[in-house]
């Protein structure tokens, strides 16, 4: 009887080989999955700016054409002389409170303590969906909050009412801050340019005017002075502010509102439009909490595609841009220098139309 011979294996080398094979193949499908993941990161966070413009839309319908503030603070009053609290001592209201159902009119902060409900305003290119509020609940943010106070109408810690994650910003020129009556003192200063709330339809270009865009989920490049605490060194997260493409010699990228307004000479006083001189070429690397930018277009997230730098060392990678009408682009942003594409004019600002 012929005895069958042993079942060969593989050698070592043969071992080897396939080995090397299989990690040829992850090396070479690796950097594809890696793209591919990043392209639909950055449609799916297009697709929420689209969503946040149609959210945008029913507010400027169910406000007589109108839109929203970026942020105002609890319990504010405007007086013929002055305005109260002179800080957000209880906290913001911020414009993703108004989509999708008034929830800044509730009663209840059980909304604001979880993320469910609020995926809209989360980017999935940004760690965590985004940078928490100044004002939020224990143990969603790595800063203490910007106000110790009691929410009067509550009765519990006073806590934003914002998205508890949050990717997104809003045009300053568009959606007004809440500093609105002339000469009124707040805790950083006199307004002398007051804010006031923008039609709409008031809004020339509006195909190529910005409405929104992203933010960075970098904490430490989205920390500003608290208004609560101005100069005692306490910085809170800054995800609630808007950013501009305007700046001006006199006044700091966020205090446009105080360059002084004179009637009838407000030319002594212009904003220029930003350019691309005006942007740090790479804001991720240096980023210092408190420090602010020459413009805030230094918040305006570089979060799509690889992290290249071009022979000026320029972070490459773009952003989402949601304009007055609807349409999202992606693109990098010195591309919105050219067209100017953050508004004809100021129009949020009085004495906003006098540009250079």
């Amino acid at each position: 009887m012929k005895l069958s011979s042993p079942a060969r294996g593989f050698t070592l080398v043969e071992l080897l080989v396939v080995i090397g094979l299989i990690a040829l193949l992850i090396a070479i499908l690796l950097p594809a999955l890696s793209k591919a993941r990043e392209v639909a990161n950055t449609v799916r966070c297009a697709s929420n700016l689209h969503g946040i413009g149609q959210g945008m839309a029913v507010y400027i319908v169910d406000f007589k054409g109108f839109l929203p503030p970026s942020n105002t603070w609890k319990g504010l009053q405007t007086l013929p002389n002055s305005q109260v609290p002179s800080s957000p001592i209880y906290g913001t209201i911020h414009w993703s409170s108004f989509l999708y159902s008034r929830k800044d009119l509730s009663n209840s902060t059980t909304i604001y303590h979880t993320i469910a409900g609020w995926e809209q305003f989360q980017c999935p290119s940004l760690p965590d969906g985004g940078l928490p509020p100044a004002d939020t609940y224990p143990g969603n943010s790595t800063l203490a909050n910007e106000s110790s106070s009691i929410d009067p109408e509550t009765g519990q810690p006073a806590i934003d009412a914002q998205a508890p994650r949050m990717s997104y910003t809003v045009n300053e020129a568009l959606c007004p801050r809440g500093f609105f009556v002339l000469n009124a003192q707040t805790a950083i200063g006199q307004i002398a340019r007051p804010y006031r709330f923008v039609r709409a339809a008031s809004v020339q270009h509006s195909a190529t005017t910005i409405l929104a865009t992203e933010i960075w989920g970098i904490q430490a490049m989205m920390e500003v002075d608290s208004l609560v605490s101005p100069g005692q060194g306490i910085y809170v997260s800054a995800s609630r502010r808007p950013v501009s493409g305007f700046t001006s010699g006199l006044e700091g990228a966020e205090m446009l509102w105080q360059l002084p307004n004179p009637p009838g000479y407000a030319w002594l006083f212009p904003m220029n439009r930003a350019n691309a001189g005006n942007l740090s070429p790479d804001p991720s690397t240096n980023a210092t909490p408190g420090t602010s930018p020459v413009t805030t277009l230094d918040w305006v997230g570089r979060n799509h595609g690889r992290h290249v730098l071009d022979s000026g060392g320029f972070d490459t990678r773009k952003s989402n841009f949601l304009y007055l009408d609807g349409h999202v682009e992606t693109k990098g942003i010195r591309e919105t220098f050219t067209p100017f594409q953050w508004g004809d004019q100021f129009y949020s600002l009085s004495g906003g139309d006098n540009i250079q």
